[in-house]
């Protein structure tokens, strides 16, 4: 048996950025006073983290949205679900994180190694900036679904 190396430990860090415990408060102070001591702390571990956000955060909060993301962390929105894997009865897109996501469910429904996956966002305009396209789908939920136009994102990059 060779005494090889362990690999390093990873960990996926998300942080939720949204109200105070509702229903029981509804306050910010984990957006307004919470978020910016976070962001000092992994800066200076260098810890990359992915935060999940609501579209209300956003509207109320756009400049700790952009804190964030100046940052060089990941935002997403999952307010209106999670995605959901298009054309895959029983197949369940859960725990996103950085880059990464997991498929649970009907083993039958899960991809092979190579296979394309399609996955329809719950919500989508808190993030559209750091994206180069969108993908306009015509006929999504029927037998001829098809990419009718590719639009480029002009906010590319942008959060003002």
């Amino acid at each position: 048996m060779s005494a090889a190396s362990p690999s390093p430990t990873r960990v996926a860090l998300t942080v939720d950025m949204e109200p105070d415990c509702p229903p029981y408060l509804w306050t910010w102070r984990g957006v307004t006073e919470g978020a910016p001591r976070l962001l000092d702390l992994f800066a200076r571990q260098g810890i990359e983290t992915t935060w999940f956000t609501t579209g209300d955060t956003a509207r109320l909060y756009p400049g700790a949205v952009k804190a964030v993301v100046d940052a060089g962390h990941k935002a997403a929105a999952v307010d209106s679900g999670m995605p959901v894997p298009f054309r895959r009865e029983g197949l369940i897109y859960t725990k996103p994180s950085d880059e990464h996501g997991v498929l649970t469910g009907d083993p039958v429904a899960v991809p092979h190694r190579g296979d394309r996956l399609l996955l329809i966002p719950g919500h989508c305009d808190p993030t559209v900036n750091l994206h180069d396209w969108y993908v306009c789908v015509r006929g999504l939920h029927g037998p001829d679904a098809h990419v009718e136009a590719l639009w480029p994102v002009a906010a590319r990059g942008a959060l003002t």
